[in-house]
């Protein structure tokens, strides 16, 4: 009996410890922004630059040292979207119960796309929509800390109920 209320007891624990982990605690000063059916929690520097959006929605976000793209796809994606990248590192998650990955980079060949912001982050979530649509989010940042928060951003995702 003594085992199974401990037992009983660490399985509790862990359970809140792992729903505690999952939150990212977020500065009180984010504001929200909404673009292509998702809501997202962003630094407030962080402006609307442009809707490029024809058949599927795509939004774009800046500051000084990010940049944010929301996309909405009508194809499949997955891991074909960065197995071709030298270095990468692959985060699986759930953000509102729906499954996702974060995949991270450095970029060392600076484009005109990314314009000097090297550190990549991208959130992928599958069947994003019912019938079509995934999506993925991208950002670019300036420095490995500025990347962090950009994962922050990411984790901060709510899905509009469509």
């Amino acid at each position: 009996m003594k085992h199974l209320l401990i037992s009983l007891t660490l399985l509790i624990l862990l359970a809140y410890y792992s729903h505690a982990q999952s939150k990212t605690e977020l500065p009180s000063n984010w504001k929200l922004i909404n673009g292509c059916t998702v809501s997202v929690y962003v630094p407030p520097d962080i402006e609307f630059v442009e809707d490029n959006s024809s058949d599927t929605c795509l939004r774009e976000y800046r500051s000084k040292n990010i940049s944010i793209e929301i996309y909405v796809t009508p194809f499949n994606i997955g891991a074909d979207q960065y197995s071709n990248w030298l270095e990468y590192c692959v985060m699986k998650t759930k953000i509102n119960t729906r499954e996702a990955e974060i995949v991270t980079q450095y970029i060392s060949v600076t484009s005109e796309k990314n314009n000097g912001l090297d550190y990549m982050a991208m959130m992928l979530a599958p069947r994003f929509r019912k019938g079509s649509g995934n999506l993925i989010i991208t950002t670019w940042s300036k420095t490995s800390n500025e990347r962090d928060k950009a994962i922050k951003i990411l984790k901060s995702v709510q899905f509009d109920n469509k």
